[in-house]
C-alpha cells in the first residue's frame, strides 16, 4: 500500500514551533550549526507568518513532521518557478497536495 502524506502550509505559531523543532532535531541534518544560525532559522520560520512572499510547508505522518521547506522570493523574483518545481516534486513523491 502506498503511503500518502498531506502537505500543509504553515499558518500559526504552534505549527511554526513544530517546524523549528523538526529542523533542529538531532539527525535531521548532518551539519555543524554556525554561530547564530539556529537563531536565524527560528526567526525566519516565525517571521514568515507575517511575510506573504515567505512561506513554509510541512509534511505530517502519524502526527509527526517528517519534512519541511521554506520558500522566499529572492531579489530577482524567480521564486515562482522554483516553487512550482518544488510543488510538482512533492506531488510526485507523495501523490497528494492536501
Amino acid at each position: 500500500m502506498k503511503n500518502t502524506y498531506k502537505i500543509k502550509p504553515l499558518k500559526n505559531r504552534i505549527e511554526a514551533l513544530r517546524i523549528i523543532n523538526f529542523f533542529l532535531k538531532k539527525g535531521v541534518f548532518e551539519q555543524t550549526w554556525a554561530p547564530g544560525e539556529k537563531a536565524l532559522l527560528k526567526s525566519s520560520v516565525i517571521n514568515s507568518l507575517k511575510i506573504r512572499k515567505h512561506q513554509y510547508y510541512y509534511i505530517i505522518s502519524e502526527n509527526e513532521i517528517i519534512g519541511a521547506i521554506g520558500i522566499r522570493e529572492n531579489l530577482y523574483k524567480t521564486v515562482a518557478m522554483k516553487l512550482v518545481k518544488i510543488i510538482l516534486l512533492l506531488i510526485m513523491i507523495t501523490g497528494d497536495l492536501g
